[in-house]
């Protein structure tokens, strides 16, 4: 069975192998009779155009999601509807409506735009043929610009001052029920780490939430310093009472020591004046009492520990009474 087809293959490859370039070249010459054929044919079909709305009245703006795309008939041979592969019909349509509110928008040919060389007749619009138009007034208005830059220090290093913002605020431009409520704008998320030194960086401003909205700028630039963080010691504090028997008591001990934390540019102009340490008594103590102290430091600097940690309210004009337990 095997050797009978030997033959049959051989007499197959034989026809195909002889005067090749002539089968091909009739090949080619019978597709495009035919191709020529049909393409001289006149056809119908729906077809997919971009639609372009724009506003008469400047002051108003669309605010509902309309469709991109209008479905068209168009009527033609062949050859020229192959040519919509490179050449786009498009409809342009203007919203005459001087209100905000809803307007019923009518399609038709009329407003569709065809390229001269593109031969082609629409017939109608097969849909959507009314678009319903939302429009709203146009307004600007002036938003801080909230930072989302997250900043990572060096170890032992801490942030100094916030993150500062360039321009701190930006002017908004959209339609009224967008941007009435609206405050601030964020900018989209970044971050910067091992940072040891002053930063700078660049972010867009987020428009994500919005529909409408755009800004005098589209990005703002974030930047800031981070310092070592160091310890620090300070001793001999006054303790000082207050409340409504401040005068009639003293406290023991009188002077407090403290450790405390913060940048090095804190720590380094840091005075004692600026830490106060108080005991409040407003009522008699009961027995032997002992208070803790409250501290109020500067802003950005931290208590470590303090020592003592008890101090212990006498009548004034007493005599010494023994030193609080820690």
């Amino acid at each position: 069975m095997r050797s009978l087809n030997f033959p049959v293959l051989a007499s197959i490859k034989g026809w195909f192998s002889r005067n090749l370039l002539l089968k091909v070249t009739s090949l080619i010459l019978g597709l495009f009779l035919w191709f020529h054929a049909v393409t001289d044919q006149t056809h119908q079909i729906d077809y997919p155009v971009p639609i372009e709305l724009f506003v008469s009245d400047t002051t108003l703006i669309i605010v509902n999601e309309l469709p991109s795309m209008v479905n068209v008939t168009f009527a033609g041979t062949g050859k020229e509807l192959i040519k919509l592969w490179w050449k786009h019909p498009f409809i342009v349509k203007e919203v005459e409506g001087k209100q905000t509110g809803i307007h019923d928008l009518n399609l038709d040919v009329s407003s569709l735009i065809i390229p001269e060389d593109l031969n082609l007749i629409p017939l109608s619009i097969k849909s959507p043929t009314t678009l319903n138009v939302a429009l709203d007034r146009l307004m600007d208005k002036e938003v801080r610009v909230a930072s989302r830059l997250k900043v990572v220090p060096k170890e032992q290093y801490v942030m100094v001052g916030g993150v500062t913002v360039d321009p701190p605020t930006v002017f908004l431009h959209g339609a009224k029920g967008e941007l009435i409520d609206v405050d601030s704008i964020r900018t989209v998320e970044g971050a910067v780490q091992g940072i040891s030194d002053t930063f700078s960086e660049i972010l867009p401003l987020d428009f994500s939430g919005f529909r409408t909205v755009t800004a005098s700028v589209n990005e703002v630039t974030l930047s800031g310093r981070v310092e070592k963080y160091i310890e620090f010691e300070l001793s001999g504090l006054p303790v000082v009472l207050k409340g409504r028997l401040k005068d009639k008591f003293t406290v023991q001990p009188n002077e407090i020591g403290l450790v405390v934390v913060g940048p090095v540019s804190l720590i380094q102009s840091l005075d004692k004046g600026q830490v106060e340490v108080y005991i409040e008594i407003n009522d008699p103590p009961m027995g032997e009492t002992y208070y803790s102290p409250m501290i109020e430091l500067p802003d950005g600097i931290e208590l470590l520990s303090e020592q003592p940690k008890l101090f212990k309210a006498i009548p004034a004009g007493k005599a010494s009474a023994p030193q609080p337990k820690n």
